[in-house]
């Protein structure tokens, strides 16, 4: 009697740590790097009651008899396959994709993590936002160039590691002008300007030498010269296109 209570108590009790396990993984389901963990069980020795005997002349031979006295744990595995991944909209959020992980730093210890939950901090530096650990990697040259062979450093964007601008010198445009737009009376000496029922503005984004961006506009329009119909373009930063 008291055997059976004993492999019955092992039951709930180990199925206890299973549901502490499973409650755990639901706990954690937006936790960002998290790897959801699975009970493994195994039973524990037989009480042998009869021993096996072998065959004979007379009879054949039998199994030995025994009585388990229940289960116990046999491991608590985490489970590592990819995690779907969730878009956040901050850009210093990222997400490993397949295998690998990120290597981050505390100032003396080197650590690995799959959770990809990342600011700058006030001086420039990646770190995690849950822990304040330095990211660490590569830094890419002016031209984009990434050397992996020598030793990983904390990512920054400090001032004095800013790439260059590179300002906008050229651009295209592709479209169709709208002949029906009633032609204004422009020539090499008239001030007149189309209004906006008689011209087409579009506009284009731009970068100066300071890097900052910058919205061109450009008014299309028809006028009159030599009775032959033609199109000109004012170029302004100005969407109204006032004083001109």
């Amino acid at each position: 009697m008291m055997r059976s209570m004993y492999s019955a108590v092992s039951g709930l009790k180990n199925h206890q740590t299973r549901m502490d396990v499973i409650g755990n993984n639901i706990a954690n389901v937006n936790t960002a790097g998290y790897k959801k963990s699975r009970v493994v069980f195994k039973d524990t020795l037989y009480q042998s009651i009869r021993g096996a005997s072998r065959p004979t002349d007379a009879r054949g031979g039998t199994n030995p008899m025994g009585v388990g006295l229940g289960m116990t744990l046999a491991s608590i595995d985490q489970i590592h396959t990819p995690s779907p991944t969730t878009v956040t909209n901050k850009l210093t959020d990222m997400a490993v994709d397949g295998n690998g992980y990120f290597m981050v730093n505390n100032g003396g210890e080197r650590f690995y993590t799959r959770a990809g939950n990342f600011d700058f901090d006030k001086v420039g530096n990646l770190v995690m936002t849950s822990n304040g650990y330095y990211v660490q990697g590569w830094m890419a040259d002016k031209d984009g160039r990434i050397n992996t062979t020598g030793e990983a450093q904390r990512i920054d964007i400090s001032g004095y590691k800013t790439v260059e601008p590179n300002q906008t010198t050229s651009m295209q445009f592709s479209g169709n002008l709208n002949s029906e737009l009633s032609a204004v009376a422009f020539g090499p000496t008239d001030t007149q300007y189309p209004g906006e029922e008689e011209s087409v503005i579009t506009s284009k984004e731009i970068y100066d030498s300071l890097g900052n961006r910058q919205t061109l506009y450009f008014r299309f329009f028809k006028y009159q010269e030599d009775d032959t119909p033609k199109w000109a373009c004012d170029i302004s930063l100005d969407p109204l296109f006032e004083g001109q």
